[in-house]
């Protein structure tokens, strides 16, 4: 069971520091005040199945903003990131 843990906590973390989450419709990745760790200017997520479709998106530090980009879509998913 340890082993898991350790293989989850990371991604745990990861997704805490970049908001994210599922609208309840589940048609909706959101982002909520994003930010990335200062050791990582990028991060690029590829394959997030949703409902609705299926998303790639990448994350870059701006100067002190993180900027969601969209890299690919298939179907009907969105992205929405506040701030």
């Amino acid at each position: 069971m340890s082993d898991v843990l350790d293989a989850v906590a990371p991604l745990s973390i990861l997704q805490s520091c970049l908001g994210m989450g599922f609208d309840s419709a589940g048609a909706t990745l959101v982002f909520h005040r994003p930010m990335l760790p200062v050791f990582l200017e990028e991060v690029r997520l590829r394959g997030i199945t949703l409902p609705q479709g299926r998303l790639d998106v990448a994350l870059r530090q701006v100067g002190r903003e993180v900027v969601v980009q969209v890299l690919d879509r298939q179907g009907g998913a969105r992205v929405t990131t506040t701030y």
